[in-house]
């Protein structure tokens, strides 16, 4: 479809030379002019702009996005004025719903959803939001806000009814962890939103986005406080109070408070009964309180009801994959596998990129169906071509102990392509069957770049206690992670009958949990009761139900319940997936 009408792309940015490349190859055939409002970059940013015969804009930062962004607004001189931010990625498969907007459309503002990724490979696993991201250049409007800014009209109250919500993809890569982490964007944003709440302190609008900066930061309390505040004052027909109401019983649901999040769920549903994803939380919430039967025709439910209407679309997939997958895992705990692969089966219908997924059905097939026509259902599914699914098959079939057949299918691809994941996976193998000595000269071609290189040193040595090898000094030195050296050190001490002269903290436990596995799988275990005397040695309250998680994962469920009811007597401590446990086991 041929352009009529022009477009300006308007951004502020600064330091963006991460994804901003990314970013205008996604709209520079799309766009007629490129604005460039820069705020003090001190990276490629400005260079990269340049590339794209952008019109570069320096702006001295004031503490305020709409001073920012309505130099952009000023500056533009095209029809209409697309809005991205430099972490955005335009979805190119909806140039044609764009280009028919631009041309035909009546209306002064158009909203494009928001993706939110969490994980920048990952297109599946994001969050919804709805954005301005084109503007009828018109003279009309301004940015308005020192955050969280808003589009308002110049002549006095705007009429939004000139705004429309559009089934267009924008990517943001902001939220990635490494991106927050990098650009100190929680604590920018906290300080903006507190000099806004000076003014006015019951303000809904940023208590809400205040509480959500908390949340982020894991300060839950502090975030309940004030998305309480917003709340209990909101108006929920402002553009945000859907996802004021959602967000806050996502964290009610986070801190425990159950019927608390059940209360405000009914409250939200009565202003939005087509909003299928407080179903979903009712759901997640009632398989909390163990209320399965209830649980499940939620789940249903929301199937049933399909994604919410665009406007309040918030968790990808409530109502297909998500779904699916939590039904799936209600079944498998009740034992209906047939009804657990029927979910677990539609769940990759919808989305094959979930790795957990892929277990909890190979669990389920093997209970139902045993081992050899579950390796062929799973051959099934991967591509065992690919070296990526069919390291992930063999990591599978490891799991569910099919150790020779995981050998033989480790070789077979060793041969072709000898991936660090795959001599991880290899050597394990080799140490469950009995074979330490091969699993030995696979584990010594571990490139030290490698991320499993920590992981090989320690099992080298786990593979020398087991064979009564000498341990020598430089066998603990060269591995470079504290917790994992740590908890070697501790595990060989104890097996060679060394005096052990001091407690560890809690960091050492995983690493503890996961030797101790090894040996448990390799059904040493004379070994493994010298070793699981380590757990005596980390101050935790944890450990005796880490070791009980240990037990269950291996089939050994009357001890799991013996360290469980351990840990309730001893410390006063359980935690959810031991009641589980309990529950399905007594």
């Amino acid at each position: 479809m041929e352009k009529k009408k022009t477009v300006s792309l308007g951004m502020i940015v600064k330091n963006e030379e991460r994804f901003l490349r990314k970013c205008l190859e996604s709209v520079q055939d799309l766009v007629d002019e490129i604005i460039i409002v820069d705020t003090g970059s001190e990276d490629k940013t400005i260079e990269i702009a340049e590339s794209f015969n952008a019109k570069i804009y320096h702006y001295k930062w004031d503490n305020n996005f709409a001073n920012a962004r309505n130099v952009y607004v000023e500056n533009a001189t095209k029809d209409w004025i697309l809005v991205l931010d430099g972490d955005d990625i335009f979805e190119r498969e909806d140039i044609e719903k764009f280009i028919e907007i631009v041309n035909t459309s009546e209306k002064d503002g158009h909203y494009f959803k928001t993706l939110s990724l969490i994980n920048e490979n990952d297109k599946k696993n994001f969050s919804y939001n709805l954005n301005l991201r084109l503007l009828r250049n018109n003279g009309k409007y301004k940015y308005n806000g020192a955050i969280h800014e808003q589009v308002i009209s110049k002549e006095g109250v705007t009429d939004y009814s000139k705004f429309v919500n559009e089934d267009i993809r924008i990517y943001h890569l902001g939220y990635i962890q490494s991106v927050i982490d990098e650009k100190q964007k929680r604590q920018r944003n906290m300080t903006l939103i507190n000099e806004e709440l000076k003014k006015d302190p019951f303000n809904p609008f940023q208590n809400f986005n205040m509480a959500v900066e908390y949340y982020a930061m894991s300060d839950l309390e502090n975030s309940l406080k004030h998305f309480n505040t917003a709340y209990n004052v909101m108006n929920p027909s402002e553009g945000y109070g859907n996802k004021l109401i959602l967000r806050r019983i996502m964290l009610l649901f986070d801190m425990k408070k159950y019927e608390e999040a059940i209360k405000g769920i009914d409250e939200g549903i009565s202003f939005f009964p087509d909003f299928t994803d407080l179903y979903f939380y009712k759901a997640l919430t009632l398989a909390k309180q163990k209320k399965y039967t209830l649980a499940i025709k939620e789940y249903e439910k929301c199937i049933s009801m399909g994604e919410a209407p665009i406007h309040l679309r918030f968790i990808n997939g409530a109502s297909t994959f998500r779904a699916y997958y939590e039904l799936g895992n209600i079944y498998f705990k009740l034992k209906d596998y047939d009804e657990a692969i029927n979910n677990f089966e539609k769940c990759l219908e919808s989305n094959s990129e979930n790795w957990g997924q892929y277990f909890n059905i190979a669990k389920c097939y093997d209970k139902s169906l045993g081992k050899e026509k579950t390796i062929d259902k799973l051959k099934s599914i991967f591509d065992l071509n690919d070296v990526n699914n069919m390291t992930l098959f063999i990591i599978i079939i490891t799991e569910l102990k099919y150790y020779e057949e995981a050998l033989q299918y480790s070789l077979d691809q060793n041969q072709k392509v000898a991936t660090d994941i795959l001599i991880d996976v290899l050597s394990k193998i080799l140490i469950y069957l009995n074979k330490p000595e091969r699993a030995y000269y696979q584990l010594i071609r571990m490139p030290k770049e490698s991320p499993y290189f920590n992981d090989s040193k320690a099992y080298i040595i786990l593979i020398k206690i087991i064979t009564n090898k000498l341990i020598l000094d430089e066998d603990f030195e060269v591995i470079n992670d504290e917790n994992k050296k740590a908890a070697i050190k501790l595990i060989y001490d104890l097996c060679a009958g060394n005096k052990i002269e001091k407690e560890f903290d809690e960091p050492i436990l995983k690493e503890i949990i996961n030797l101790l596995q090894v040996l448990i799988r390799a059904n040493e275990f004379e070994l493994f009761e010298k070793a699981v005397e380590s757990l005596n040695y980390i101050n935790s309250k944890n450990c005796l139900l880490e070791l009980a998680k240990l037990y269950e994962r291996n089939g050994y469920t009357p001890m799991a319940l013996e360290e469980i009811i351990r840990s309730l007597k001893e410390f006063d401590k359980l935690d959810e997936e031991s009641i589980d446990i309990l529950y399905f086991n007594i």
